[in-house]
């Protein structure tokens, strides 16, 4: 941003822009854009801070939960129903949606000017991320313009239940709360889209590496020694808590091989186990 420098009312087409610059006047004389003479001006740290807060109320970054996916082979964005998604520049933004800019104005250097170097260094040393460092990479759809409000809502349900579920009450609610059951309810439209049945008599598996515990095989014990662990043995992982036994098992063999990381050349036991009764999952 070139500093102490300034736009004026007669830069921009939009009402509310030029209303904007005549609430916030801060400098009065000509305009080095649009070449006006003894115009109201404001300075385009002013300005350009005051069109990223307008941008961000209509639009949103593609890699903010907007269900835009980019496809590295085709280099684009793909919106939730495969197809490519319509993404937009802040230029185009300001000058093909929402025309702004008049004519005198839309080929000098003003939106370039206006967006450069927003944050400080400081500020970009402390983490700032710029979104708008880059006005001509098309990296912006129009709000829930992808999702819907509906999914939108959902998206952030999301998000909540994970942080929830990851910092504050992985196993158990804290007292007098039911988030996980708030946020989770608010996904069930959606969540049954993924429900499978599992029919009776459905085999799943079970692995465990061959060690000094399951030798001789030919005595192994099925139940005690295959089935879930014995609550004194239950460690916590990423599922399950210490202390209360959880039976893991897999649809076919190589999956629960590579779960139990038994990689190829050691010896292993399988088991089998058999539904007894039909499932939903």
């Amino acid at each position: 941003m070139i500093k102490d420098s300034y736009c004026c009312t007669n830069c921009f087409n939009n009402k509310y822009i030029k209303k904007f610059i005549e609430n916030n006047v801060e400098e009065e004389g000509d305009c080095p854009y649009c070449a006006s003479i003894k115009v109201q001006m404001i300075s385009l740290e002013t300005m350009g801070k005051y069109l990223r807060d307008c941008i961000e109320k209509a639009y949103e970054g593609c890699d903010d939960g907007t269900g835009a996916m980019y496809d590295s082979e085709e280099k684009k964005y793909l919106g939730p129903d495969g197809e490519e998604a319509t993404t937009y520049s802040i230029r185009e933004i300001l000058i093909d949606e929402e025309m702004i800019l008049n004519d005198d104005t839309i080929e000098t250097s003003l939106l370039d000017d206006l967006f450069e170097n927003l944050y400080s260094y400081r500020e970009i040393q402390k983490g700032a991320v710029d979104l708008f460092d880059d006005i001509d990479s098309p990296m912006w759809v129009i709000k829930d313009d992808l999702y819907g409000g509906e999914q939108t809502r959902v998206f952030h349900a999301w998000e909540s239940f994970k942080h929830i579920i990851k910092h504050y009450g992985r196993f158990f609610e804290p007292q007098g709360f039911n988030l996980r059951e708030d946020y989770l309810g608010r996904m069930d439209p959606y969540i049954y889209e993924f429900i499978t049945d599992v029919p009776s008599r459905t085999i799943f598996y079970r692995a465990r590496e061959i060690d000094d515990d399951l030798l001789p095989i030919e005595r192994i014990e099925p139940y005690s020694q295959m089935g879930p662990p014995p609550a004194v043995n239950a460690k916590t992982n990423r599922m399950s808590p210490a202390g209360i036994p959880y039976l893991y098992l897999a649809s076919d063999q190589e999956t629960t091989l590579k779960e139990c990381r038994i990689d190829s050349g050691k010896e292993a036991v399988i088991a089998e186990f058999i539904s007894k009764k039909e499932h939903s999952c």
